[in-house]
C-alpha cells in the first residue's frame, strides 16, 4: 500500500480538498469491533478498516450524496482477483473514489487505472440510506445486517446508535460483530 500512496503523490493532484469535503462528511462515525475503536476516519489512516469494505462502503455512502454509490466487484491483485467495496462520490464535477478499508482516496479515473477493477453491482447511496432507515427504525435490539447486494447474502451484522432527523442519518455508532 505504501507504493499506491507514493503513486498518487506523485500524481501531482492537490487532494486536501476533496480529502476536506470526505472527513466532514464522516465527522460522527464511530466504529467498533473486538479489535479496534475510533472515528472512522482515525482508523482509516491507521489502515485499521481492512477486511471491513463492505460495512465501511455502505456506512460512508450513508453521509454522502444520494447519486452517489457504493461498487461491489474485484480489484485486480498480484495475488489474483480480491473482491472489494469501494465508494464512488462526486465533488466539483470530478468522480472520486473513497475506498474505506484500503485507505485510499484519488480520482475514479487513477483508482481503475492502478486496480482494474471488474464491476459486479452498483448501489446509489439513496438506496443503502433507505434500506438502513427502514431496517434501524424496524429492528429489534437495533441489530441490522451488512447485504452483499449482488447476491443478497450477509457479510456481517451489526448493532446501530443513531441520530436520525429528518429520516436523514446525522451521526451513527457501530458496533460490529463476527462475520455471518
Amino acid at each position: 500500500m505504501e507504493l499506491l500512496n507514493k503513486f498518487i503523490l506523485i500524481h501531482k493532484k492537490d487532494y486536501s480538498k476533496v480529502k476536506k469535503y470526505v472527513y466532514a462528511h464522516l465527522n460522527e462515525v464511530w466504529i467498533f469491533t473486538n479489535f479496534i475503536s475510533g472515528k472512522i476516519t482515525e482508523l482509516m489512516e491507521k489502515n485499521s478498516l481492512e477486511g471491513y469494505c463492505i460495512e465501511m462502503s455502505d456506512v460512508a455512502s450513508l453521509f454522502f450524496e444520494d447519486n452517489d454509490y457504493v461498487v461491489q466487484g474485484t480489484l485486480d491483485f498480484e495475488e489474483g482477483p480480491y473482491f472489494h467495496s469501494w465508494l464512488i462520490f462526486n465533488y466539483e464535477k470530478e468522480d472520486y473514489v473513497l475506498d474505506v478499508s484500503l485507505n485510499v482516496l484519488c480520482t475514479k479515473k487513477l483508482y481503475y487505472k492502478l486496480f482494474n477493477p471488474v464491476e459486479y453491482n452498483k448501489v446509489l447511496s439513496s438506496t443503502i440510506k433507505k434500506y438502513f432507515l427502514e431496517n434501524i427504525c424496524n429492528a429489534e435490539e437495533n441489530i441490522i445486517y451488512f447485504p452483499i447486494f449482488k447476491d443478497n447474502v450477509y457479510k456481517s451484522k451489526a448493532s446501530i446508535l443513531t441520530n436520525i432527523e429528518d429520516r436523514k442519518i446525522t451521526s451513527l455508532c457501530l458496533r460490529l460483530y463476527k462475520n455471518v
